[in-house]
């Protein structure tokens, strides 16, 4: 799969489709190994994979994509959007013109939740705050002229969308919406004791792919990530209640108390019985 520079894509050439416009949207389905050319544009553009995944290509780097990824390229950002040799990538980008874009970025870009940075590597963000169906239908709507040329409308289209996507920013802003649900689920005794193997499966993934994404998202492995969140509440359990340490052992997914001895002692600097002690200490 590879791509060259053509050039820029350029506002005045998509106007020609609906002039005057400040907004344009356009919906796109790409076939298995499909790869638009390596370009840069004069205007702000955001997109959104409705279905399969993308290959984002960024000059030298290769970005994977997971359906639900919402994209923001700062103008002038030289990039490419690709779909893997054997999955149809459906996506939906959204044209900002320079003018409205450059009058809100005047406006909010000292934020640090802004989203169009200028930078070789754009924001991808998996907003939880948001709804899909409301995103698309709202993308429909500036199909029409009418619609597309009306600039208040526009910049209140924007901002709505700005506004439902940060609702959710903070520590797990950019996970996937399967990672937000795993990361609750593992607040749950009723699923500590699953590795590795046995999530991916749920999920209906390899492990190497769970592994992989988990890195990616968290910077720590999956067995990792998931001996953290059994270790929260482990931790959570020696505070708050009167159970042996052999039972939390167990209720918080380890396999066996030698285990959960040394992941404890190795993450916390201290064994599970000093760490209840030192919770004692704090109330008494």
């Amino acid at each position: 799969m590879t791509s060259k520079i053509v050039g820029r894509c350029s506002w005045a050439v998509a106007q020609k489709i609906i002039p005057n416009a400040h907004i344009m949207c356009q919906r796109a389905f790409y076939r298995p190994g499909y790869c638009f050319d390596l370009h840069d544009h004069d205007y702000a553009e955001f997109f959104y994979i409705e279905q399969g995944s993308a290959i984002h290509h960024l000059g030298r780097q290769h970005k994977q994509l997971e359906a639900g990824a919402l994209v923001f390229i700062h103008p002038q950002t030289i990039h490419a959007l690709a779909a893997p040799p054997r999955e149809s990538l459906i996506f939906t980008n959204i044209a900002v013109s320079l003018d409205l874009f450059r009058n809100i970025e005047k406006r909010y870009a000292d934020d640090p939740r802004w989203p169009w940075r200028q930078s070789a590597d754009p924001q991808v963000f998996f907003p939880r705050g948001m709804n899909k169906d409301v995103l698309l239908q709202r993308c429909k709507d500036f199909e029409v002229p009418e619609v597309a040329c009306d600039r208040l409308g526009a910049e209140a289209f924007l901002m709505d969308i700005l506004y439902r996507m940060l609702r959710g920013y903070g520590e797990h802003s950019t996970y996937p919406d399967w990672l937000t649900q795993l990361d609750e689920e593992l607040s749950d005794e009723a699923f500590l004791s699953e590795g590795p193997a046995e999530i991916a499966a749920r999920y209906g993934m390899s492990r190497e792919h769970l592994n992989r994404c988990i890195r990616n998202h968290c910077q720590v492995t999956a067995s990792v990530f998931i001996t953290n969140k059994r270790l929260e509440h482990a931790c959570r359990l020696l505070r708050f209640s009167q159970e042996s340490i052999t039972d939390i052992a167990l209720a918080s997914g380890f396999p066996s108390h030698s285990h959960f001895y040394r992941s404890f002692k190795k993450e916390r600097q201290c064994t599970p019985r000093e760490y209840r002690l030192q919770g004692q200490g704090v109330f008494v």
